[in-house]
């Protein structure tokens, strides 16, 4: 064979995998030895790839020639079969690359030659713009517009740039992706294509669609640019002061807007508020239109009213293309001082704000006699600026003894509005008043007080001691005057009396004498001095005191005092005073009124209370208070529990410890309730209780607990017993014979608790399958009638432990020889003949068959046989004759036994 016929014969054997986007391993089969390269051509991808082949040579080799671009490893080789890896990256050269590789023999023996070549990657478009108009859509049946790419690699799109914003996904519609409003009919491809592009909709906005993107290859990418009309339907408002998409209108006094529709198609005006008027509401396509937008009347409320108008056009689509403008009309505004006050005594004129949008008034008959009003209406000014001052002037002083109210109403005018406020002109009352800096004096005050007089004009003071038990102790520093003024007032000795000192200072007005005003009302004030107190609250009649041992909270007594006391407590109470003071035992001295809290101090003494006295004294007398504290207390009964397996909780135990404690020593499966005391400490009787666990062992389990007083401690031993968990988990195994009628066995169940039985065939009968506690179960079988036995293995189980007892049950098989027997006789026999076979079912057993020539057909049986019993009868013809017994058993109807009697003809 010559070399060229061997190299086409591997060519043609060879398996080259090419790689459209990426470096991928090119396998080629191997060939036998010889002097050969398995390929005699490959082509890179453009994107880069490798080729795998082989060199089969019987001398070394070596590669002699090749390109930059291209990379081959081996380079050389021994003798024999090498496989051989040429690879190259991208082409980025924008042109085809080739080249030859040679392979030599290293002693010149062989030469060949391998042609290699690879496209650069390159991508071409027909066309990179497409314009749609506004009714172009695939919704609508419109022909797809296409752009033809040619490539030969991988390539794929992306957005750029998108009017409606970049917030979308893509999305399958049909054979078309969904970009938004386009759609495309692919976004990514190898090779040649043909794309092919749609809008989804009719594009009724305001705006052209645009998308931008981006097709791109390995080396090369080229922008697409995707466009559609918009409907020319533009709503504009001709007023340059008012902002697009939206109408503001004055609160009254409006003026007239101009709106202009610029629509290809016929338009008409689908809604507007109720308050506008529309010049022109419908008009035809392909012309400009102008509708005057006006209102009627002022704005009827403070707030503001706005509505929409929607305009829209017989485009086609569902829902129709709309354009709507918002009208705003401003609220009426409407404001006055809600109320405003004066002097009695000034009568100054005053000029207050009226804020109005439009004309308003005031209602006359809302104006008193003491009051001018400078004007009572107003034409008013849009968005209530500048306001309106009016002049309010008092006509005279305010003589009376209350306010003078005026409640002036203001309203609007304007057509279409009825709002009206309410301003409250107010002048104060005429002001005659007295006022005590201290009411009630103290018992030994002989001090000088200051006292405020009110008063708008003249008056005169008095002191009055009508109802008083003592009079004249009481002196003021002035009796006349005029206007606001400042005087004393003093006790001119001490209250040494048992009862408070009384006194009314008169204030009279001589401004109302002087203008000969009558049934004018005097100012009387109060004023005390107090009378000696010495008074404890409560009182030692209404309470002693009495202390738990520990922790106590503190007790008060109120003193009411009108010099020094005297508090003489036991060394173990304690006495705060007002100012933070304490004291622990002793004597204490205070003065004037004060309150004082009590307490004790902690007390662990466990054998006795103790007791004593507290004394409150002063100049007039004395009260004395008893004080006690209780014993400290620790009273634990003595515990010594037995709890069976099961566990459970204790009845309440009782015990008493004043102070804090807690159990120490507890193992895990036993929980004290509480298990420690309570956060207050207390004296009184309480009870805990213990709850056992589960003991699941077969063991029993015991703890001292200790019961631990945290104050003093003192302690106690708990002594608690659990018993162990009983469960006799002992094999029991038994055999039945097949058919096992009155067969049965008893088997004892020793368990704490509940049991029950599992995993119990259906052919296994007990008594019973559950139960509590240690008892029997009686276990029987129901008939075996199968050729086989059984046996099945269960379980007696316990509920709480899952301790598990196995009884092994085995039933034998039932015996029956279902072999056919022959039984032969002569002629003449007239014997009795028997046929025994094995059978476990006694005389259940039925027979068919027996012919008139066989006497007295019967059975025998024993244990494990049966027996079939017959007497022939001579035969005196001259055939011979034959008959088949059948025997069947009466538990298996299935299982049978033939029987076949033979008798010679008589000669």
């Amino acid at each position: 064979m010559n070399m060229k016929r061997f190299l086409m014969m591997l060519a043609a054997c060879a398996v080259v995998f090419v790689a459209s986007c990426s470096k991928t391993e090119q396998e080629q089969v191997a060939v036998s030895n010889g002097t050969a390269v398995s390929i005699t051509s490959a082509e890179i991808p453009p994107v880069g790839g490798r080729v795998t082949f082989v060199v089969s040579s019987s001398v070394p080799w070596r590669i002699s020639g090749k390109s930059d671009w291209l990379t081959l490893s081996p380079t050389q080789g021994p003798a024999g079969t090498t496989q051989v890896t040429m690879s190259a990256d991208i082409n980025r050269t924008y042109t085809d690359l080739y080249t030859i590789v040679e392979f030599e023999a290293a002693d010149g023996s062989f030469r060949e030659t391998v042609d290699v070549s690879q496209e650069y990657p390159f991508l071409e478009l027909s066309t990179d713009n497409i314009d749609f108009l506004w009714n172009n859509s695939r919704s609508f049946g419109t022909a797809n517009e296409t752009i033809s790419v040619r490539c030969n690699t991988d390539w794929e799109i992306q957005i750029v740039s998108n009017s409606n914003g970049s917030n979308f996904s893509i999305t399958d519609s049909g054979e078309f992706k969904k970009l938004d409003w386009l759609l495309c009919s692919q976004i990514s491809g190898t090779g040649d294509a043909t794309l092919q592009f749609n809008p989804d909709n009719y594009n009724i906005s305001l705006a052209p669609n645009n998308m931008k993107m981006l097709i791109i290859g390995p080396l090369d990418s080229y922008e697409i640019n995707i466009s559609q009309d918009n409907l020319r339907f533009m709503v504009d408002v001709l007023d340059e002061s008012q902002p697009d998409d939206n109408i503001f209108f004055k609160p009254c006094n409006t003026s007239a807007v101009n709106m202009q529709i610029d629509s290809e198609l016929a338009w008409s005006v689908e809604s507007f508020p109720s308050w506008l008027t529309l010049s022109q509401q419908a008009g035809p396509g392909n012309q400009v239109a102008e509708s005057v937008i006006s209102i009627e009347g002022a704005n009827p409320s403070i707030g503001p009213r706005s509505g929409d108008i929607v305009l829209t056009c017989e485009a086609g689509t569902n829902p129709l293309p709309k354009r709507i403008l918002t009208v705003v009309q401003v609220g009426y505004e409407l404001s006055v001082p809600e109320s405003y006050v004066v002097d009695g005594k000034d009568y100054a004129t005053v000029e207050l704000p009226i804020v109005s949008s439009g004309a308003w008034m005031i209602d006359q008959s809302s104006i008193p006699d003491w009051l001018d009003v400078s004007t009572f209406s107003g034409v008013g000014v849009e968005y209530g600026e500048p306001e309106a001052l009016v002049a309010f002037t008092p006509t005279s002083q305010n003589f009376e003894f209350s306010d003078r109210v005026a409640n002036i109403e203001v309203l609007s005018t304007e057509p279409g509005n009825s709002l009206s406020k309410i301003l409250k002109f107010i002048q104060s009352k005429f002001q005659l008043e007295a006022i005590a800096s201290v009411p009630s004096m103290d018992t030994f005050s002989l001090d000088n007080y200051a006292m405020s007089i009110l008063s708008d004009g003249e008056w005169s003071a008095s002191i009055s001691y009508e109802g008083s038990q003592e009079k004249d102790w009481l002196e003021i520093s002035q009796t006349t005057g005029n206007l606001d003024t400042e005087i004393s007032y003093r006790a001119l000795s001490a209250n040494e009396t048992p009862y408070d000192r009384k006194a009314t200072l008169i204030l009279h007005s001589v401004t109302h004498d002087n203008m000969n005003i009558a049934n004018v009302t005097d100012f009387r004030l109060p004023i005390i001095q107090r009378k000696y107190v010495f008074e404890v609250s409560p009182t030692p009649q209404q309470k002693s005191f009495s202390f738990d041992p520990i922790y106590n909270e503190w007790q008060y007594i109120d003193i009411v005092c009108s010099s020094n006391w005297t508090i003489k407590i036991p060394e173990w109470v304690i006495v705060q005073l007002d100012n933070g003071s304490q004291y622990n035992g002793g004597q204490i001295e205070g003065y004037g009124d004060g309150r004082i809290a009590i307490t004790a101090d902690n007390y662990t003494n466990t054998s006795s209370s103790r007791s004593g006295k507290i004394e409150i004294s002063s100049v007039i007398g004395k009260f004395e208070y008893n004080v006690s504290q209780e014993a400290y207390k620790f009273n634990i009964p003595d515990v010594d529990i037995a709890m069976g397996p099961e566990g459970g909780t204790t009845n309440p135990i009782s015990y008493t410890c004043t102070g804090a404690w807690e159990i120490r020593n507890c193992p895990s499966w036993l929980a004290f309730t509480p298990s420690e005391a309570p956060a207050v400490p207390d004296n009184s009787a309480r009870s805990f209780q213990i709850t056992f666990d589960l003991n699941t062992n077969r063991s029993s389990r015991q703890a001292e607990v200790l019961f631990v007083d945290m104050i003093t401690g003192m302690s106690k031993v708990l002594k608690l017993y659990q018993h162990p968990f009983v469960f006799n988990s002992s094999a029991v195994s038994h055999t039945f014979d097949a058919i096992a009628t009155n067969q049965a066995i008893g088997i004892g169940v020793e368990c704490t608790g509940a049991w029950e039985v599992v995993d119990c065939p259906d052919w296994v009968v007990l008594s019973r399958k559950a139960g509590d506690g240690s008892g029997n179960i009686t276990l029987s079988v129901k008939d075996n009638t199968a050729t086989s036995g059984r046996t099945a293995t269960f379980n007696v189980r316990s509920k709480l432990a899952g301790y598990t007892k196995p009884i092994t049950i085995t039933q034998k098989a039932f015996v029956f020889d279902t072999k056919a027997v022959t039984v032969t006789l002569t002629a003449a026999d007239e014997s009795t003949h028997e046929v025994t076979f094995d059978y476990s079912g006694k005389d259940q057993m039925t027979q068919s068959g027996s012919p008139s020539w066989v006497k007295n057909p019967g059975y025998k049986w024993s244990d494990t046989t049966y027996t079939y019993v017959f007497t022939s009868t001579k035969n005196t013809t001259k055939t011979e004759r034959t008959a088949t017994v059948t025997l069947t058993s009466r538990y298996n109807s299935s299982l049978k036994k033939t029987i076949t009697i033979k008798q010679a003809a008589a000669k």
